[in-house]
């Protein structure tokens, strides 16, 4: 349904006392005396002219002749953020939030870049996820799998009752259309697949295992098959 979630991670951003300049309170860059502000030196080999950047001012054609003492002149700061985000209904595993502007700051004064938050969803302890359908398994009395029943089933709007026809082999899954997840892309949602595990006894009796062999056979005559769930009179 999407939730908002706190995220905290460390960002380098430009630093509070140059502000990204790289210098000390009071003072500029200067052009670097070795490469003249070219950032690169030549030099021949032979008959080769070999141009290679600058040693002095790494390329740049700017030296920094006091350097900030908040940040050694680099003009960045590691510093701690946490804000909130507002995660889609629908997100999965791998989902790539990008939030515009909330990255790092820009090398020299450059703009700053994106925030890419790659989401990871926690297992639900009652519900499997496969895309947007989703699946759950509800325990069933064998006596109560045999001569039928109504079992509550969980979804993710609150329990409903569903009914359980007479003779359900084990392992039978019911559809709950649309009770799945949302889409990310605004289409229908997925649905619910509930299947039942019917419980039997460790030491079944006579007439249980007589109901066990039923169900069995309702399992090969092909009623294994998923099929749509149906709903009490009253829960219409």
């Amino acid at each position: 349904f999407g939730s908002e979630q706190k995220i905290q991670f460390t960002r380098k951003s430009a630093c509070p006392v140059c502000r990204g300049s790289r210098c000390a309170p009071g003072t500029q860059p200067t052009v670097c005396p070795y490469c003249d502000g070219t950032g690169s030196l030549r030099s021949q080999r032979g008959f080769f002219i070999v141009e290679t950047a600058c040693e002095r001012c790494r390329g740049e054609g700017e030296y920094i002749p006091r350097p900030c003492p908040r940040c050694g002149g680099t003009g960045v700061l590691k510093i701690p953020q946490a804000f909130k985000i507002r995660t889609p209904p629908g997100a999965d595993n791998g989902t790539r939030l990008r939030l515009a502007g909330e990255g790092e700051t820009g090398r020299n004064g450059g703009p700053t870049g994106d925030l890419n938050v790659i989401l990871s969803v926690r297992k639900h302890p009652l519900f499997t996820r496969s895309g947007n359908d989703l699946s759950c398994e509800i325990p069933v009395e064998l006596s109560l799998a045999f001569k039928g029943t109504e079992v509550e089933a969980p979804t993710l709007k609150g329990p409903v009752r569903i009914k359980i026809p007479p003779r359900t082999p084990p392992g039978k899954v019911f559809i709950l259309k649309g009770m799945g997840m949302p889409s990310l892309e605004g289409r229908k949602r997925g649905d619910l697949k509930v299947l039942i595990r019917v419980e039997t006894p460790s030491r079944p009796g006579k007439g249980e295992r007589e109901m066990m062999e039923e169900l069995s056979r309702q399992g090969k005559k092909g009623k294994m098959g998923p099929e749509e769930a149906s709903f009490p009179r009253s829960a219409k």
